[in-house]
């Protein structure tokens, strides 16, 4: 018995195995699917530089499609519309690597650039421009976009599924949404969406996304952030340029966090935290210049919000408007807006407004319109420095008021 193991252990090592092959275009393909049809599961398919006019399609394998200098993959040819320039569907483990790809579509809307309906494929330093179609679109879970860019299409990158990441990509100049996330666990970072015409420039549906280190800047006719899926966190992310009266970050979804980020020169509020959106939390940022004198710079509809550490500066309407309960503002300066500091509609109870400062706003430093609990902060130079309904007592002792305005009671 031990004879016959080690002859069968022998043989085990020494029988050959089929090595993944290299498809060569145009060397030994004259088009960039016909070396696809021809590769096994495993194999590379390399493309020399030059212009294919095609539509190709991986199915039912993965393969490593690889540029080898300045491949392009145009979506027309003698005037007609081809479809997607790269279609993957079931070739998980699948490579795509260094393509630009032009003129998608059908000459409509429908499709995409790079269509994708698989999971586990990585998508690197491909390029996509003047597509009538969408850039990127990709349904299935474990997919990777690493240093892609967007420019001048009806749709950036638009994702379906879990665990999905996106980093270092850029949609510019784009006529739909920039970058689409719907799929828990979800990361985008080190991103840039700019100049996007109709749609949000982020929208992020999936629970449990990151977006960490991204720009979004000149969003014109939607949300520059929209965030409807519950644990999102925003960190250090900067959105500047939001116009039409739409919210920079519209937040959407219960115990959504925004951490060391930057909101200016937007056209409605910086942050609006809806009656769906239990347990906003802010720490540690910036906004400046944005809101209206119907709108606030930062809102929230519902309870459990959180200010802390953060600076709101030249709002055009209240600072921070308080529509719901246990909602605390604590060490953050609010300065020069054109209502309020601090706004606290009626039958609002258990805020709590606790060491901050509130200056030369052109309202009530502190508008208080039923009980709340406000201690440390200074409030000096504001048009009328508190205002309640109910008298905050010991107000003199327990917070430093400037003589601008008189503790009184509306």
């Amino acid at each position: 018995m031990n004879r016959i193991l080690f002859t069968f252990g022998v043989f085990a090592l020494t029988a050959p195995f089929a090595a993944a092959a290299t498809h060569k275009v145009p060397q030994t393909f004259a088009s960039i699917q016909a070396a696809v049809d021809a590769a096994a599961d495993g194999d590379t398919v390399l493309v020399s530089k030059g212009t294919y006019h095609e539509a190709v399609a991986v199915q039912n394998k993965s393969l490593k499609l690889v540029a080898k200098g300045k491949v392009t993959i145009d979506g027309r040819a003698n005037g007609a519309w081809l479809g997607n320039c790269i279609d993957i569907s079931n070739a998980a483990g699948s490579v795509i690597d260094g393509f630009t790809l032009r003129h998608a579509g059908t000459g409509d809307f429908g499709g995409a650039a790079l269509a994708i309906s698989s999971a586990g494929i990585r998508v690197e330093d491909v390029r996509v421009f003047a597509a009538a179609a969408a850039g990127i679109q990709a349904v299935g879970a474990d997919n990777v976009f690493l240093r892609c860019t967007v420019n001048g299409c009806n749709g950036g990158i638009d994702t379906m599924g879990a665990n999905v990441l996106i980093e270092k990509c850029k949609v510019t100049n784009d006529g739909a949404r920039g970058i689409t996330v719907n799929g828990a666990n979800s990361i985008v970072r080190n991103c840039q969406v700019k100049t996007i015409e109709d749609g949000y420039g982020l929208y992020l549906l999936g629970p449990d996304v990151v977006v960490e280190k991204t720009t979004v800047i000149d969003v014109s006719d939607d949300n520059g952030i929209l965030v409807g899926g519950a644990n999102a966190l925003l960190k250090k992310v900067v959105v500047s340029g939001v116009g039409n009266g739409l919210d920079a970050i519209l937040v959407d979804a219960d115990q959504v966090e925004i951490r060391q980020s930057t909101v200016r020169d937007c056209g409605a509020r910086a942050v609006y935290a809806t009656v769906n959106a239990q347990g906003c939390r802010i720490y540690d940022s910036t906004f400046e210049r944005c809101g209206t004198k119907q709108e606030p710079t930062i809102q929230f509809d519902k309870y459990d919000g959180l200010v802390s550490g953060s600076k709101i500066r030249d709002g055009d309407g209240h600072g921070v408007l308080l529509n719901n309960d246990y909602t605390t503002v604590i060490g953050s300066r609010i300065e020069r807006c054109r209502l309020d500091g601090i706004h606290m509609n009626a039958a609002c109870v258990s805020n709590d407004i606790l060491d901050n400062v509130i200056v030369a706003n052109l309202g009530e430093g502190i508008d208080l319109r039923d009980l709340a609990d406000v201690k440390g902060n200074v409030v000096k130079g504001n048009r009328t420095d508190f205002a309640a309904t109910v008298m905050i007592l010991n107000v003199d002792d327990e917070n430093q008021v400037g003589t601008f305005g008189q503790p009184q009671v509306d």
